[in-house]
């Protein structure tokens, strides 16, 4: 009788690992899965991502930022997206909408929208990635190009 138990218990594990799968994981071969963390056509405030004519150029950064530092209030023209490796960031547009991001969860960025980061609590460490154009920088100071701070409202 133990050893039916023990076998229905084994089943019933199996069974529910199953069912429990997370449904944007794809397994790729015996062991290799892929994972989408983030997959949108809008950033975090639900505004559309958009991409600037020209040739691409992609940027990947890993970006530091000691706990209690903001940075200054900036611009991005292009899309981009990120991906917390450490702590927790808060992201304040100019308008005083926040989202706060911790360690593990990926986000697309705001495009276009004045804003500024600020680590909380601890450093903070994200890994973002620029679809850029080139000859179009990836990121606008308040007092930086007049023709593309104009278009960050």
């Amino acid at each position: 009788m133990k050893k039916c138990l023990f076998t229905v218990a084994i089943i019933l594990i199996a069974i529910s690992s199953v069912c429990a799968k997370d449904t944007q994981t794809m397994q790729i071969s015996k062991k290799a899965t892929v994972q989408v963390l983030t997959k949108s056509s809008t950033s975090w405030d639900g505004k559309a991502v958009s991409y600037a004519p020209g040739s691409a150029e992609i940027q990947i950064m890993k970006i530091h930022i000691p706990s209690g530092v903001q940075l200054p209030l900036h611009c991005h023209p292009t899309p981009l997206a990120a991906y917390m490796t450490k702590g927790t960031l808060e992201v304040t547009k100019k308008s005083g909408e926040k989202s706060i991001f911790h360690a593990g969860e990926a986000f697309i960025e705001v495009m276009n929208s004045w804003h500024f980061g600020r680590s909380i609590d601890t450093d903070a460490e994200l890994i973002v990635f620029y679809a850029g154009t080139k000859g179009i920088p990836i990121t606008v100071k308040e007092n930086g190009d007049p023709a593309l701070a104009k278009k960050c409202q």
